[in-house]
């Protein structure tokens, strides 16, 4: 490209705005490219993050299902030790291996990996029974730590 007196030439001008012209294109190109990618990672994470829910609600279902499990054997043990039960001023609290030695229950297993899950059942003196337990994955609201 020359320059002379009067500035840029006609072929100059005609070469300089082919070439702009074609980055242009390639830059437009690169930029669609990558937005096409960061929305299909996008939809990626979602489609993770969803399975992820779906998975901990299954989960929280079987893990309930273990609770419900554990009234059982606490309600057989509420009429076993009636007397026991209705002399008490709050509630008694029976852990899951003093229902497993007394023969109430079997040992509670993690669904998920299949370690042994920790639970008790708290016996009002009406008779009511609530079980919590604690797995590796999982722990019943209101799970108190210093019954185990």
């Amino acid at each position: 490209m020359k320059l002379n007196e009067r500035g840029w030439g006609y072929k100059s001008l005609i070469v300089f705005s082919v070439i702009f012209i074609l980055i242009l294109i390639c830059t437009s190109f690169v930029i669609k490219n990558y937005i096409k990618q960061v929305k299909n990672d996008n939809k990626d994470k979602e489609n993770t993050s969803e399975n992820t829910k779906i998975e901990k609600k299954t989960n929280s279902y079987i893990y309930q299902t273990l609770e419900k499990d554990l009234e059982r054997p606490g309600e057989s043990y509420a009429v076993y030790h009636s007397t026991l039960i209705t002399f008490s001023e709050e509630y008694i609290i029976v852990n899951s291996a003093v229902l497993e030695q007394d023969g109430f229950s079997e040992t509670i297993e993690d669904p998920v990996d299949g370690s042994p899950c920790d639970g008790y059942v708290k016996i009002n003196p009406d008779g009511e029974v609530e079980s919590f337990i604690k797995c590796s994955e999982y722990k019943t609201p209101n799970y108190d730590l210093w019954i185990e």
